[in-house]
Order: C-alpha cells, then structure tokens, then sequence
C-alpha cells in the first residue's frame, strides 16, 4: 500500500473575535495532508501560566472555525489547531499570541488591497469603494 503519513500543520491561524469568556478560531487546511483524506482537528489551548497545550475536543471537529468556550474573563490564553487523518494527528499550526479574554469591540479592519492610484480633475466628483470590518 502507499505509505501514509500524519498531515502537516494547518495555516493561517487567526482569531476571528473574543468575548467575555469564548475566542473564535479559523484557519486553513495543512498543504500536505500526509497521502489520507483529513477526518478534522483537534483545538489545542494553554493558558499563559502553563508550559503544555492540552486538547479542547476529544473527537476531531470537521469545521475550519471553532469557537472555544468557557474561558476565565481577564486570564490569557494561547491557541493552536493540529489537522488529523486516519494516521493520526498531525504538527500543530504556529500558536496564537497570548489573548487576553474580554469583551472587546473589534477594531474596524480596513481593507485598502482595492484602493488604487485615483487621479481626479478639479472640480469632478469621485467616489471610493472601501472594505471594512467590525463589531458591534
């Protein structure tokens, strides 16, 4: 048979938003999924005092968000995502930074990549379509 190999780490880890107590999670999947279809991922979480990522689901979780609950408002935690096929799970994405936990308005994200030179005559209207995010 093919030799098979566990996947390779999933890429772009980003946190989507944090509340008083939960953090949401994306990423993509690894490039290299070791020669065997992807069943999920497993969410790994470390708390700034402590030195090991530990498991946040037992069973691999198909999605490519997730949304980690319970945490303690005020502590900081640290976050990473290992893809799992049926060898096994795979080498963790780059952690997170440290999040502190807390309800935080998202700072407006705004995206220029559609902004280009604008060349305007004097005295005519021109309009810009720009791209942003935030909440609430």
């Amino acid at each position: 048979g093919v030799q098979k190999f566990p996947p390779g780490p999933p890429e772009g880890l980003n946190v989507d938003r944090i509340t008083r107590n939960t953090v949401s999670l994306s990423w993509r999947p690894p490039r290299n999924d070791g020669g065997s279809k992807i069943k999920g991922y497993i969410i790994q979480c470390k708390h700034s005092r402590e030195t090991e990522y530990s498991d946040i689901n037992g069973y691999p979780h198909n999605d490519l968000t997730y949304t980690v609950l319970k945490l303690t408002e005020k502590d900081e935690y640290s976050f990473q995502v290992c893809a799992v096929n049926e060898v096994g799970p795979g080498e963790p994405s780059r952690p997170t930074p440290n999040i502190k936990i807390g309800e935080q308005p998202n700072q407006p994200k705004i995206d220029l990549s559609g902004v280009r030179d604008i060349k305007v005559r004097a005295s005519e209207d021109f309009s810009v379509n720009i791209n942003y995010t935030g909440f609430p």
